[in-house]
């Protein structure tokens, strides 16, 4: 590649890399349309063993996805916690690892007082993937998905999570580049 190739491909990079940092820390907010049904989800806690999350078990389960490397779920992190206290006797709040690396690390620092389910799977309904981090996701007692946030818990998708749940919650910080 001539000199002239590579910095148009560092260009279209650093340009794609800018658009999904922007979306990441804006966050944006997803009502899915129809209420896509999800099937029960199955993954394991820490040490490995089996867990299934049945929806029916309460009024409404709240899926938090991330990664313990994650830098923006670790600012989003108090804001979680919070919401977890705050829905607590209304609501299930499930935290979902993406990955066990640094699991065991993270489980240690922050001693959450909620579920932490690891190696679940990606595809939760039609049109529902998980993978972004972090995102929130509201699922009813029948298994129906109802609302789905990317990103961080400040702007409009703070104040649409405190509107939906009604609670107060700390706005995160924005990242630092």
């Amino acid at each position: 590649m001539t000199m002239r190739s590579l910095a148009v491909v560092s260009m279209l990079l650093n340009f794609l890399m800018a658009g999904l940092l922007f979306r990441q820390s804006r966050g944006y907010v997803s009502a899915v349309e129809g209420g896509q049904r999800a099937a029960p989800l199955s993954g394991a806690d820490f040490e490995g063993k089996p867990v299934i999350v049945d929806y029916s078990l309460a009024p409404m389960t709240i899926l938090y996805v991330f990664s313990p490397s994650c830098r923006w779920c670790e600012m989003n992190q108090g804001s979680a916690d919070r919401l977890a206290e705050s829905v607590h006797g209304r609501a299930r709040f499930i935290a979902i690892a993406l990955d066990r690396d640094g699991l065991f690390d993270w489980l240690q620092a922050h001693r959450p007082s909620y579920e932490v389910v690891t190696d679940a799977p990606r595809h939760l309904a039609p049109g529902v993937d998980v993978g972004s981090t972090p995102e929130t996701i509201v699922i009813s007692r029948n298994g129906t998905v109802e609302r789905i946030w990317y990103g961080l818990y400040q702007g409009e998708t703070l104040r649409s999570i405190e509107a939906y749940f009604g609670v107060t919650l700390p706005e995160t910080p924005t990242p630092r580049q």
